[in-house]
């Protein structure tokens, strides 16, 4: 083969890689997205309950209370998590993008 179609053939490669890329980041963007409006979601519905709770003392049960705080620190860790992949996610797309770089220089 010669130089300049194996260049052309990376060049393609590179393309469709890139395209690929743009429509996974398009879509790690919305699911980014979703997961502000849950927590923020979570956020108003706990400000909600902290204040009824400030309003009406006596129906505040320790139990209760210390469940609801298993749950949301149980949250907050689901929440990291998925945060975590989702930034190796494209930390593994960046990598790859810059492979094909290098690839299509040469």
């Amino acid at each position: 083969r010669s130089t300049q179609s194996r260049s052309s053939a990376a060049s393609d490669v590179y393309k469709r890689q890139r395209k690929q890329f743009n429509l996974h980041q398009q879509g790690v963007d919305k699911v980014v997205s979703l997961l502000t409006l849950q927590i923020t979601e979570i956020d108003l519905e706990k400000a909600i309950e902290i204040e009824n709770e400030e309003q009406n003392p006596e129906a505040s049960d320790p139990k209760q209370t210390e469940k609801k705080q298993d749950q949301a620190m149980k949250s907050s860790l689901n929440r990291e998590h998925q945060n975590s992949q989702q930034e190796e996610e494209i930390f593994k797309h960046q990598k790859l993008q810059d492979l094909f770089k290098l690839a299509t220089e040469k």
